[in-house]
């Protein structure tokens, strides 16, 4: 595993940073657009261990895919709703995008797909999906422990009607039943059950369905109607900015100071209380809680700035990220240079993600000297009295790992442990930011 020295930043930045392409708009898009009739182009191509994971697994099941990596472009040519290839084994890595989204797209076919990935990723809970997809009428094998990874499943097509499915767990568990339920035999009614999480996301899968010809019917997202019988139509397909990505960079002018500019992403409804990018990524909000802590975001239509004087003190605070749970390690590193506590909560299934992204955080923050209170639902971060220098150890978790590296930014002595696993989200991250100037 490879290990990251980080080092200190002895000025304010000035910087302007060119960000990727979404993971989470990437890995939806490629979906669509194998799913369409006819050819489509996906410029602004996030090129990450996710989303190659994906183009491999579409192609197993026999779309055709060709990449332009230079031009940050690949062309895909659609199958029409018909996966080619009636049997596959289909091979995810550590992606859970490509897990949950799979699982209910290869039950739409006709065939026999093996599904599975790393051994964390087969220890991260899957049942509420494989509930919904077998009341639809799919057989579902888990051949080594029920609920969880590896799946075998014959697919038979799915007959839609009415369901329901718990949201609190993961958004992508939605958003899989919904990139699949055009190709059912009737229309699906689909139902968001209990306090869902990360419903930006589900949100962001009704837009871009739109975006590529599906119709359905929603108004609050947790009751979704998707008229069956339908295809998704060819485009051509700019992928927005990772706003994901955006905190991280957003995170250092508040660490250092100075100004940070991110010229590729955009914010609707500048003074709304619920901040989003045009196609609806709502990790974008976490500009809007540096705000809270003391920090200057200036948002037009070219980017967002975001700014901090040295002289100006960060404010702890209460946030409940349930919406925007991927940048609470980012919170977290951030809160250790704050005055005071900060409390994060609503993000319990952070849990099951790559790592126990509460558990694992609270240790390895616990070792640079802050006080750590982990809770249910998320943990407080006390800042440390006195920062002791460590290598943190990212734990296979590519959040964790970009989070951890802004510590080093403004204290000396911090290596990163296990930093290439970057490189399933944002590949290039640690030349992006040692090279912010």
């Amino acid at each position: 595993m490879a290990t990251v020295q980080i080092t200190p930043r002895d000025k304010p930045y000035d910087a302007t940073v060119q960000l990727p392409g979404s993971k989470s708009i990437t890995n939806r898009a490629l979906v669509m657009a194998a799913l369409a009739s006819g050819a489509s182009r996906l410029s602004n191509f996030n090129w990450c261990e996710d989303t190659q994971r994906m183009m491999a697994g579409l192609r197993a099941l026999g779309v055709r895919i060709e990449e332009e990596p230079g031009r940050h472009e690949v062309r895909v040519w659609g199958c029409g709703g018909h996966w080619p290839n009636t049997t596959a084994p289909l091979e995810c890595g550590d992606s859970g995008t490509m897990l949950r989204f799979m699982s209910a797209l290869c039950a739409t076919a006709t065939g026999e797909y093996q599904l599975r990935g790393s051994t964390r990723l087969h220890q991260r809970p899957i049942a509420p999906l494989i509930d919904v997809l077998r009341r639809l009428g799919v057989v579902i094998e888990c051949t080594e422990q029920e609920g969880f990874a590896p799946l075998l499943i014959r697919g038979r097509g799915w007959r839609g009607g009415e369901v329901s499915i718990d949201g609190t767990q993961s958004s992508q568990f939605v958003s899989a039943l919904l990139l699949a339920a055009p190709f059912a035999r009737q229309d699906l009614f689909l139902t968001v059950t209990g306090t869902a999480v990360s419903t930006p996301y589900i949100r962001l899968t009704v837009q871009l369905m739109a975006e590529f010809g599906v119709d359905l019917v929603t108004e609050d997202f947790r009751r979704i109607i998707i008229p069956a019988l339908q295809n998704y139509q060819a485009r051509d397909f700019t992928i927005e900015a990772d706003a994901s990505a955006a905190s991280y960079f957003l995170a250092a002018a508040t660490i250092v100071g100075g100004g940070v500019t991110l010229p590729q992403l955009s914010v609707t409804d500048h003074e709304s209380a619920n901040w989003a990018t045009p196609l609806g990524q709502g990790d974008i909000q976490f500009a809007r809680i540096l705000t809270q802590m003391g920090c200057t975001i200036e948002t037009t239509a070219e980017g967002v700035t975001c700014r901090r004087s040295r002289e100006q003190s960060l404010s702890g605070g209460q946030w409940d990220l349930a919406d925007i749970p991927d940048v609470a390690p980012t919170l977290a590193v951030v809160a250790l240079f704050a005055d005071g506590p900060t409390r994060i909560s609503g993000v319990a299934h952070l849990r099951h993600k790559e790592s126990d992204r509460i558990g694992d955080l609270a240790r390895e923050l616990r070792l640079l000297g802050a006080e750590i209170s982990e809770h249910e639902d998320g943990l407080t971060i006390h800042p440390p009295r006195q920062w002791r220098t460590s290598r943190l150890n990212a734990q296979g978790d590519h959040r964790l790992a970009m989070a951890f590296a802004l510590v080093g930014l403004g204290v000396a002595g911090i290596e990163i442990n296990g930093a290439d696993c970057v490189t399933k989200s944002f590949p290039d991250y640690f030349s992006v930011l040692k090279n912010m100037f």
